[in-house]
């Protein structure tokens, strides 16, 4: 018999949402029926959900309750529901005295009005710190159940006393390095044979059929050097540090663009300090894209200016696709490349990605070393998902 296997997921966009697409086109549908609880039914990964799939309905409170301030005061005066408005409003003040209480007061909240999932489970899966995690806690009926975390714990301004609350109720919780791993170790000593990490999923053959689909950049005739991010617009990306050095690099007289693929809460922002810098056309937004592979494909540089990753996605493909690597010296940094073999790591801050990346414009060889390097390594992993079946068969 098959066994029965929930994920729970915000939806599938971003880096997470390419993760969690990727461990689902790697999943045996011939060992394991698969539901999906999704917050949204929305995001630009959601056409790409294999078929074997059964996507829940999402309740509504689901879909609402963790909107921006804005947008949910909205759409809960658009019901005349004024009680969810006062229980945002309070989760807000409690963040406000408590700097790390956002989330589990606003899950604190609401969950009594989210409705439990009526149906049992062999294993159920929180694919995402916080509230997927929460739901899968609080929420589902499951012999078995998985949290997943993404990122430095320590960059996730959590309240720990909640979420060691929340880690009791999973027999496991997966991270995606072996840094993120220790720093949940160090955290929470009392779980440390919970935590177990398995690697986001990238397939070289998969990424390489994409990249060759499209030509990416519609500039065609621009002669310079193309430099390549791929992040959501926010603070953690660290692009409000990259447009200053950008800008140094211009008034060095290099002819270079730099192009950010990826949607965000900052994007006014960045547009604003975008302006300021006087980058415009140079700088480029270019939104979100299905297909990013193209364009890092063609570009010269991939550059990860992040101040925290967990295990960034987008720095594994750009590695499959043999791209000279500037990372920020963030705290898994040495977990994805070595520095001045595959890429180089620079100080966190406007000046080492500027000086980072004039070393990288100007020396074409130690980009080649770089991309040749590249070319040598197996960068592979499909078979991280069998890590996730051993621990579902257990």
């Amino acid at each position: 018999m098959k066994k029965k296997i929930l994920i729970v997921m915000k939806r599938p966009a971003g880096g997470v949402g390419k993760s969690c697409i990727s461990l689902l086109s790697q999943l045996d549908y011939n060992k394991y029926d698969v539901d999906l609880q999704l917050f949204r039914h929305e995001g630009i990964f959601l056409d790409m959900i294999p078929k074997n799939v059964n996507i829940l309905e999402s309740p509504q409170i689901l879909q609402d309750f963790w909107r921006s301030g804005s947008d949910f005061i909205q759409q809960f005066l658009k019901k005349g529901q004024f009680g969810h408005i006062g229980r945002k409003v309070m989760a807000s003040i409690e963040s406000k005295l408590y700097r790390d209480r956002y989330h589990s007061a606003l899950w604190e909240n609401f969950k009594q009005y989210i409705p439990n999932i009526n149906k049992h489970y062999d294993v159920a899966i929180g694919y995402m710190d916080t509230y997927p995690n929460y739901f899968v806690a609080d929420k589902v009926s499951a012999d078995i159940k998985i949290g997943w975390n993404h990122n430095d714990f320590r960059m996730l301004n959590l309240d720990k006393e909640y979420e060691k609350e929340v880690f009791s109720k999973f027999k496991y919780v997966i991270t995606v390095s072996e840094t993120c791993k220790q720093v949940l170790v160090d955290l929470f000593p009392d779980f440390s044979e919970k935590f177990k990490v398995i690697y986001n999923i990238v397939s070289p053959e998969q990424i390489w059929h994409m990249a060759n689909k499209e030509e990416g950049f519609e500039d065609k005739d621009f002669d310079g050097i193309r430099i390549v991010s791929v992040g959501s617009l926010t603070h953690q990306k660290g692009f409000d540090m990259a447009i200053p050095a950008f800008s140094r690099l211009l008034e060095k007289g290099h002819n270079v663009k730099w192009y950010v693929i990826g949607e965000g809460a900052l994007r006014k922002e960045l547009e604003k300090l975008i302006k300021e810098y006087d980058v415009e056309g140079k700088f480029i937004l270019l939104g979100e894209r299905v297909n990013p592979y193209p364009y890092i494909k063609n570009a010269d540089i991939y550059a990860q200016p992040s101040r925290f990753e967990g295990k960034s996605i987008a720095v594994d493909e750009a590695k499959i696709l043999c791209k000279p690597i500037l990372l920020t010296d963030y705290t898994t940094a040495e977990n994805q490349i070595k520095n001045g073999v595959n890429g180089i790591i620079v100080p966190k801050n406007i000046e080492g990605i500027y000086e980072g990346l004039e070393l990288l414009i100007k020396d074409s060889m130690l980009r080649k070393r770089f991309s040749e390097n590249l070319q040598k390594e197996n960068l592979g992993n499909e078979s991280e998902v069998e890590k996730l079946y051993k621990l579902i068969e257990e």
